[in-house]
């Protein structure tokens, strides 16, 4: 019995392949994300509605967090 060093480029890094999703799943997928949307449409409405009648947006509160979380996702990007 002969023991093959793999060469680390030429190794396949997710050996387990994930399989296609049957119909009855494909339906269920849909019937939740459906669901998802009727549930969360009445709170997204309110939530544009009030966005609309704000007197002060302040966006320069929302950019600072956007800003630092895409620099953290950035550096975790680079570390891989």
């Amino acid at each position: 019995m002969q023991l093959r060093i793999a060469n680390p480029i030429q190794q396949n890094r997710y050996p387990i392949a994930m399989e296609q999703l049957s119909t009855f799943e494909m339906i269920m997928l849909g019937a939740v994300a459906l669901g998802v949307l009727f549930w969360a449409g009445p709170g997204v409405k309110a939530m544009l509605e009030q966005s609309r009648q704000a007197e002060n947006k302040d966006w320069a509160g929302a950019l600072l967090p956007i800003i630092i979380v895409v620099i953290f996702v950035l550096l975790l990007i680079k570390m891989v």
